[in-house]
């Protein structure tokens, strides 16, 4: 899924701002910003009232958008803020509109409550810039892909448009967002076959060998290391776990840092997914967390049997222990922790 795709994911049931209305906005509905999913613009002008230093000499290429979710009692554009005036326009009439006030010499572009239209205007704002450097525009998006099989060996899929045809690709690897990378690659090799051309099988074979490091990675039978420790990285492993919790009962082996939000994230995968076991260990030196408060905080949010290893390797061992043949084990919540199982495994560990 690229940055455009997992934004515009976001108003299924909209979140985009704090009210977090939870409206279906591609469906028509409107949020508390008071807009659908299609953007409405009530002006775009050099506006030359903003502040110096945004205003400048030429002026600010101020984009007015109709709907905004704050709803000040004050607001002095309170017919366009609640969506009550503006026009519809296409994402590619917002590409002109940026083109047009930077030819005005516009001092700069200035999105004025865009916030509910943010996946529109990334998207609108990156063919800008190609336009500009004269340069095609090509996306990828979820719609030109097809899952055919998604098991713990890795995942087969198709690339859907008339140069790959009903090729059907295979990748070593079970998180889907890989599936969002491997396409991504196929369109450049695409765009580029007049100038380096690839075969068919060099294609396949080279997705089929390809290796990313600590990203969803299996290093042994049945077991997953996976670096994620931000609010994106853990909503995709959340994400794959949850597609196999359906077939495999899944072992856990956490660990993080204390510069991370590791509550939260400990907060996210609980809420989707349930182990059979969790065991809790510390890494990064210096920046270690106690396994003990890691433990606290499974318990405190449902996960009561969650065991404490304060060393990497035996939590690791222990781990592998309770996993059992058919399970899946998944070590997740710091690239410290990838590091310290892929030790282990050199020094015999698994095998």
């Amino acid at each position: 899924m690229n940055e455009t795709d997992r934004i515009r994911h976001l108003m299924e049931a909209c979140c985009l701002c704090p009210r977090e209305c939870g409206v279906n906005r591609l469906e028509g509905k409107k949020g508390f910003c008071g807009v659908d999913a299609k953007v409405m613009v009530a002006r775009a002008a050099l506006h030359m009232w903003e502040e110096p230093c945004i205003s400048g000499k030429e002026g600010s290429g101020a984009v007015f958008f109709s709907g905004c979710s704050l709803g000040c009692g004050f607001c002095q554009n309170r017919r366009i803020s609640r969506g009550q005036c503006g026009k519809q326009i296409t994402i590619e009439h917002l590409v002109d509109i940026f083109l047009n006030l930077q030819e005005q010499k516009a001092n700069n572009i200035n999105l004025v409550t865009a916030g509910q239209f943010l996946p529109q205007v990334a998207e609108a704002l990156k063919r800008a810039k190609a336009q500009e450097l004269n340069s095609p525009y090509y996306e990828v998006t979820r719609k030109d892909t097809e899952i055919i099989r998604n098991t713990r060996s890795g995942i087969d899929f198709s690339f859907k448009n008339e140069y790959y045809g009903n090729t059907v690709f295979s990748i070593p690897f079970i998180a889907v967002y890989q599936v969002m990378n491997s396409s991504l690659a196929l369109k450049t090799i695409e765009v580029l076959k007049d100038v380096i051309p690839v075969s068919a099988d060099a294609v396949k074979k080279g997705l089929l060998e390809t290796r990313w490091q600590g990203r969803m990675e299996t290093v042994l039978p049945g077991v997953i290391v996976d670096g994620a420790h931000n609010e994106d990285g853990v909503a995709k492993f959340v994400e794959t776990a949850a597609h196999f919790q359906k077939e495999y009962p899944l072992t856990l082996l956490f660990s993080a840092v204390d510069d991370k939000d590791y509550t939260d994230m400990i907060r996210t995968i609980l809420d989707k997914i349930q182990f059979k076991h969790v065991v809790v260990t510390q890494v990064g030196g210096y920046r270690k967390v106690p396994a003990e408060h890691l433990a606290e905080i499974f318990r405190e949010n449902g996960c009561p049997s969650a065991e404490v290893c304060d060393d990497a390797e035996e939590a690791f061992k222990k781990a592998l222990a309770v996993k059992g043949e058919d399970g899946l084990l998944f070590c997740v919540g710091s690239l410290y922790l990838v590091g310290e199982i892929k030790t282990a495994i050199l020094k015999g560990i698994g095998k």
